[in-house]
């Protein structure tokens, strides 16, 4: 794993540096899924060396054969998304008005784990 891991680092300082200085509140990247054979065991442990500086990485589309993965920054995101132009920018493309904090803290707690599409809808 050794090896994979060091290809995996590669990739993530490539696409993700700027998530990774909190300079941006996200970057994603894809990988094939056969070149990472324990990319859920990784991505377990960059969460555990990660998540008390507040970055977070996720997994988008496992079943399949390309894997996405997320890293971010929920309480940036957060933010980013109660400023009213960001706002009025996602009301125009028809994406609800995000009213609170909780409501993206539910999303990310609950729909990012079961590894939902990354567009965001409500029921």
């Amino acid at each position: 794993m050794y090896k994979e891991q060091l290809r995996f680092e590669e990739m993530l300082a490539y696409h993700c540096a700027p998530a990774l200085k909190k300079q941006k509140c996200a970057n994603m990247f894809h990988i094939q899924k056969h070149q990472f054979p324990h990319i859920e065991q990784l991505i377990e442990t960059y969460n555990n060396k990660f998540n008390q500086q507040g970055i977070h990485f996720r997994l988008f589309q496992c079943d399949q054969m390309r894997v996405t993965v997320y890293v971010y920054d929920p309480e940036a995101i957060s933010l980013r998304l109660s400023e009213p132009r960001i706002q009025n920018l996602l009301l125009h493309f028809d994406y609800p008005i995000i009213l609170s904090r909780f409501v993206l803290h539910t999303w990310n707690n609950e729909c990012l784990k079961q590894n939902i599409p990354t567009k965001l809808e409500y029921s």
